[in-house]
């Protein structure tokens, strides 16, 4: 039970989302979880880890280890991981990749790398097109906040055009 809440609560952490509770007394978190051979009626193998969901994990294990360096003021150490996490994330995953690119501009932009803070987010901007969400929006919010800081006003007002469009249109409405 506590391998399967770890895991959840890294994915869901991964994506910005609100950590999962859990409840347990007596050691009940070790409780294993095995499957019932007696149920089963011929062997079934376990399926192949899907390489999509290793990319992911390793997303994941890359935002929170540079966000751990972060906050114990390491973030020099956290720019490689970051960089790596992304270079090695599946393309198309969506929310774990904007949340990589959102830690990596915010820690560019504080460390006075400005544009190519900018330069990540444009990326990320580029995949809002094929991606709905509250992570879409933010990658837009940021990017139009740094634009606006270097002094372009014109692409920073399309890129919260753009974050508007897509707080109003649902996932379905898309791509009209």
């Amino acid at each position: 039970m506590g391998t399967i809440y770890q895991l959840l609560d890294v994915r869901l952490r991964a994506k910005n989302r609100p950590r999962p509770q859990r409840h347990q007394e007596n050691n009940t978190g070790r409780l294993p979880l095995v499957r019932n051979r007696a149920a089963a009626t011929e062997p079934v193998p376990a399926g192949p880890v899907l390489r999509e969901e290793v990319r992911a994990a390793m997303l994941a294990a890359g935002l929170n280890l540079a966000r751990l360096l972060r906050s114990v003021g390491r973030s020099r150490d956290a720019l490689p991981v970051l960089r790596l996490a992304l270079q090695e994330g599946a393309p198309g995953t969506g929310a774990n990749n904007f949340a990589v690119q959102l830690e990596l501009a915010e820690l560019l932009a504080d460390t006075g790398r400005s544009r190519e803070a900018v330069e990540v987010l444009e990326q990320a901007f580029m995949e809002t097109h094929k991606s709905f969400g509250p992570e879409a929006v933010q990658v837009c919010r940021r990017l139009a906040d740094l634009l606006q800081e270097s002094g372009n006003h014109i692409q920073a007002c399309e890129v919260l055009k753009h974050a508007l469009d897509l707080t109003e249109l649902g996932p379905g409405e898309r791509g009209r």
